[in-house]
């Protein structure tokens, strides 16, 4: 039976259907759904874009506020090739050292460069000047990981 589901896409394996590709991209905004409903439970969210257009050099999943601190999301659904990834986080570097991010509309005066979070089950090796990158599993990982354990330091 021939319609959408047997087109494949442009560029890709024919061995690819769109449908698969669809999928895909499906479960990816489900999986920033879910973050989202996460962040909204671990409470704090004062904004959240999903895939927002800022800048010509990145865009995040998602941008949010949070806990009065500005974040850009990338969740993976899928193990990105540490090339793949450090390229990514190269787009970033060029971004922040554009100095342009200063312009956001969210941005405060004297505001850091928003923080980068990685949701997802690997862990990267990455190196950035001046880019904060934090990496976790959920929400609730990244809270054990770094809130209660700065907060352990701090007692």
């Amino acid at each position: 039976m021939a319609g959408k589901n047997n087109q494949t896409v442009q560029g890709v394996s024919p061995k690819v259907k769109l449908f698969d590709v669809k999928v895909q991209k499906v479960n990816h905004f489900l999986a920033i759904a879910d973050f989202y409903i996460q962040l909204k439970n671990a409470s704090g969210v004062k904004m959240f874009h999903v895939e927002p257009n800022y800048t010509e050099y990145v865009r995040p999943d998602a941008c949010t506020i949070w806990r009065k601190t500005a974040w850009f999301i990338e969740v993976q659904c899928s193990h990105y090739t540490q090339k793949t990834m450090s390229e990514k986080i190269s787009r970033y570097q060029t971004y922040f050292n554009s100095g342009e991010w200063k312009s956001l509309q969210f941005q405060k005066e004297n505001s850091p460069f928003p923080f980068v979070w990685i949701i997802g089950e690997h862990h990267y090796k990455i190196k950035t000047d001046g880019i904060r990158v934090f990496q976790s599993k959920s929400v609730e990982d990244f809270l054990m990981r770094y809130v209660e354990k700065k907060q352990k330091e701090l007692a």
